[in-house]
């Protein structure tokens, strides 16, 4: 879980601002957790029409690699940097800058040492530091004020209440019971038996246990003239009930391009 990421791609540059530009329209608007409904009512979750018309750079030959970079940049963490070269123009765009240190974290470093002193620090502490994150965010002791387990299960770590009562509300509510609660000739099941992972990102992507998607078409399969054809755009529901309703919600990292190549194939018999 580190506070800066590196994207090396071969993709050119005007198309990396674009596609950086169209993942931070529905990075800023899922960060705010707030149901789709409202989100789509203020225009805050833009149409996947709409937002994804704006990439005029993209072609049949690069669609696969901004498809690849716009999904890997829709599941990183808040809270760090993020840089993208382009392998083709020698350059690098910074995608977002995020990181701001907690004063807990990295206690030998003055506040205003510079990135580079940040990451030396950390590459030589490695492997004496805690890898936990926060579950819901990932945000790590680097940027957080502090960590916390549940109390419940003591499985699974929080920065902030609101974190915990998110997670708790949309996903850990059956898992605390099940990881705590010793019930007549049943035992309690270990993080490793639920699927948990390190974050709720992760767990949700994880092979093996389905969890409830909202799936949304970018285009028509017969719009010919749309790059995008026969490609969706998916999220996780935070909530047990498949049900959409007013009150449904997106896991803030859980959303990404699922490709037409692999919609048809997941439709074969």
């Amino acid at each position: 879980m580190s506070t800066h990421r590196w994207i090396i791609t071969v993709l050119p540059m005007r198309v990396i601002k674009q596609v950086g530009a169209l993942a931070n329209v529905y990075r800023d608007a899922l960060k705010k957790y707030e149901p789709l409904v409202a989100m789509n009512e203020c225009e805050i979750f833009p149409t996947p029409a709409l937002a994804f018309g704006a990439l005029n750079y993209v072609t049949d030959e690069n669609r696969a690699e901004v498809i690849c970079l716009l999904n890997y940049l829709l599941q990183l963490p808040f809270g760090i940097n993020i840089y993208i070269f382009s392998e083709i123009d020698n350059e690098i765009h910074l995608f977002v800058k995020e990181f701001v240190r907690s004063e807990h974290g990295l206690l030998n470093l003055p506040m205003d040492a510079a990135s580079s002193e940040v990451l030396e620090y950390i590459h030589n502490q490695s492997g004496l530091m805690d890898a936990s994150c926060c579950f819901w965010c990932e945000k790590t002791k680097f940027t957080a004020e502090r960590l916390f387990l549940c109390t419940d299960c003591m499985s699974v770590s929080y920065c902030s209440k609101e974190c915990q009562n998110n997670d708790w509300k949309a996903f850990h509510k059956v898992e605390c019971r099940q990881l705590s609660e010793k019930t007549a000739g049943q035992k309690t099941k270990t993080r490793d038996e639920l699927g948990m992972k390190m974050s709720r990102s992760e767990t949700l992507r994880s092979p093996g246990k389905a969890y409830y998607q909202i799936t949304i078409p970018i285009a028509t399969e017969d719009d010919e003239s749309n790059i995008f054809r026969g490609d969706t755009i998916t999220g996780y529901i935070t909530s047990t009930d498949p049900t959409l309703t007013a009150k449904t919600k997106l896991f803030p990292l859980g959303l990404q391009v699922l490709p037409r190549e692999k919609n048809a194939s997941s439709c074969r018999s």
